[in-house]
């Protein structure tokens, strides 16, 4: 999925966001902003909306050598820590369609779409509504399969809601191995080894972690890259989190794509509305 001239103005209000967290310095937040205004001027537009990221979140760390994100990410996963037993229960009493609600659900973590989100009450919310797109027989049937899993993560937060959903895998499914793919360096408040290790998933047993690049040299290779499609091929069954995931993925077949569909572009190209709850297979 390329870039959109509607993603333009949302890649600014992130930068804004991701800027704010850094400093109090208004002076400092417009220059800043400027020379991002600068470097999207002057880049190609015929590129994903996460290489487009990549560049004006790394322009970001660049100046102030940080993780913009971090007291949020930290919140997010102390917040979703707290929700385990419900969730647990959730799952003990709608199985695998639970599970799978609960995991698409917990997408709801997303600061690249929001400034604040009020975490518990959000999921909750989501996890009733009905999906509009939901090939959750086609994903059942593929576990019943078993095999090996790759599954790209999302967000720190998030991933607790996919910690719950793969020990309930793991449970019930013979499948062989789980590789968690997550970021190699922060960026916004995507799901890095840090929350990983900090959430406990990366003691589950049979369960690897891979590092895909935050579009800083020596954080993994490219979601794109020859590389992740030779993970892919060597994997029975991929499961995709969320909107970038999407963006970066969605033209390759055999994927079962799971987010809350957070922007009319993205909407109007899975064929559905903002809001919606979403298990789609991709031909």
């Amino acid at each position: 999925m390329k870039v959109y001239l509607d993603c333009i103005p949302c890649f600014i209000r992130q930068a804004l966001q991701a800027v704010r967290f850094c400093t109090d310095n208004v002076d400092e937040q417009e220059r800043i902003l400027r020379k991002i205004l600068e470097k999207v001027l002057s880049m190609s537009w015929d590129i994903t909306p996460p290489e487009m990221a990549h560049i004006i979140h790394g322009t970001i760390r660049e100046r102030f050598g940080e993780d913009p994100y971090k007291i949020v990410k930290k919140q997010s996963n102390d917040v979703a820590l707290s929700l385990v037993d419900w969730m647990r229960d959730f799952i003990g009493e709608n199985g695998l369609d639970g599970a799978v609600r609960l995991a698409i659900a917990g997408n709801i973590i997303d600061f690249a779409v929001v400034d604040e989100v009020i975490i518990g009450e959000s999921v909750k919310k989501l996890v009733n509504i009905k999906p509009v797109v939901y090939e959750i027989e086609s994903l059942e049937s593929s576990l019943r399969d078993g095999g090996s899993i790759l599954y790209f993560a999302d967000n720190a937060g998030e991933v607790v809601f996919d910690k719950v959903f793969i020990e309930y895998v793991r449970l019930n499914y013979q499948v062989k191995k789980i590789s968690f793919v997550v970021k190699g360096g922060p960026i916004i408040n995507d799901a890095t080894v840090q929350d990983v290790e900090y959430i406990g998933l990366n003691g589950l047993e049979d369960v690897e972690i891979l590092e895909i690049s935050n579009g800083d040299d020596g954080t993994g290779p490219d979601r794109n890259s020859d590389e992740v499609k030779k993970w892919i091929k060597s994997h029975d069954i991929v499961i995709s989190k969320g909107q970038a995931n999407y963006e970066g993925l969605n033209e390759l077949s055999g994927i079962f794509f799971m987010l809350v569909v957070k922007c009319k572009l993205v909407a109007d190209d899975v064929g559905t509305k903002v809001g919606d709850v979403v298990l789609y297979h991709s031909k």
